[in-house]
């Protein structure tokens, strides 16, 4: 199997987090049951634009704007939406490589080793990840699963200034066959790293204090776990409805 550094590890190495933000991260991600990258950014330890510019940097692989990508009906067939739901990503469409077709795949955690060999197992055609950010994948799979309309003008991915075109072989093909994957400016130099707050609460805390003075019973958490988990709320909203109470 082929190895590549873990998310934790990579953003460590960067210096966009500490061993203590990847720690509280963790513990986050067992709570809620999120990938690592989404707990982290719930955290406020990263944001969405830096994880993804930083995945695409240090692992050389392609970023997606879901915005400006169009998905056909047939490559939607091929991995269920339940599925796409569930591991929050979307196939993108085939492309020939070395004589062999590869499933170019969005997501937003390409360090997911085993997600990758469950969906080469699955459909049992060789896979290739490209980054995209979380909020525009699910954006992206209500659009084409659910045909839905969506506003891409809020993601973080459409806020990044300097992407360049990748080469023609490495290209997904929009609707009008123009260019839609992106690779960031590798000479862009890397933020500087977050500085802890020693007095400041973590989300998670903030969390579990509203809950415990709402009278949040665990069951009803649960239900609210599965309903974010589900990308049906944010935890912001529910975090704002507590507030409320």
């Amino acid at each position: 199997m082929e190895h590549r550094e873990k998310l934790g590890e990579i953003l460590i190495k960067a210096g966009l987090i500490s061993e203590i933000q990847l720690r509280s991260g963790l513990a986050y991600q067992r709570q809620w049951g999120t990938q690592l990258g989404e707990a982290l950014i719930s955290l406020g330890f990263i944001s969405e634009v830096e994880l993804l510019k930083i995945l695409a940097q240090q692992l050389q692989i392609p970023a997606v704007n879901l915005a400006k990508t169009f998905v056909s009906d047939e490559t939607l067939k091929i991995i269920s939406p339940n599925f796409a739901q569930r591991h929050a990503i979307i196939p993108l469409g085939k492309k020939t490589s070395k004589g062999q077709e590869v499933l170019l795949v969005a997501t937003s955690d390409p360090t997911n080793l085993s997600l990758l060999d469950e969906i080469k197992f699955m459909i049992n055609l060789p896979v290739r990840f490209v980054v995209a950010t979380r909020s525009s994948i699910i954006k992206a799979i209500n659009k084409f699963y659910f045909k839905e309309k969506v506003d891409f003008s809020q993601t973080d991915e459409s806020l990044v200034a300097k992407l360049n075109k990748m080469n023609e072989g490495d290209l997904v093909l929009t609707k009008d066959d123009s260019a839609s994957v992106f690779q960031i400016d590798l000479a862009q130099t890397a933020p500087e790293p977050k500085q802890e707050s020693k007095q400041q609460p973590t989300l998670l805390q903030q969390q579990a204090t509203l809950a415990s003075k709402s009278g949040v019973s665990r069951e009803f958490q649960a239900l609210l776990k599965l309903l974010i988990k589900k990308g049906l709320i944010t935890r912001t909203e529910y975090i704002n409805e507590l507030k409320k109470m």
